[in-house]
């Protein structure tokens, strides 16, 4: 998730909607809200190696940051903070954001 967000540019909303089939290719295409338009952006190698071993055995279909509550479901903008929270005080980073609204 982080590793998208700083690669690609995305906000942390769009990124959360991202599938499995999004990422199979080199480049990453999707609807932005806010702006009301699409986007695309060409990954970077070190992303595309990332993702690339963790889609490796998803389905198409499969939200790529999948909460464990419900079937198929993404995480929350709330959650997504949380773990980028923890990320950033494992490393001993100041500032990290995903623009968090409850």
């Amino acid at each position: 998730m982080f590793l998208t967000e700083i690669h690609c540019g995305f906000r942390i909303s769009d990124i959360l909607k991202l599938e499995v089939k999004h990422v199979k290719g080199w480049d990453i295409r999707l609807f932005e809200e806010k702006m009301k338009k699409y986007r695309s952006v060409r990954m970077t190698k070190e992303l595309k190696r990332e993702m690339r071993d963790y889609i490796h055995g998803k389905s198409d279909e499969e939200y790529l940051f999948k909460s464990r509550k419900g079937i198929n479901q993404p995480i929350s903008r709330k959650r997504a903070y949380e773990i980028l929270r923890e990320l950033a005080d494992d490393f001993d980073l100041e500032q990290i954001c995903t623009n968090k609204k409850n």
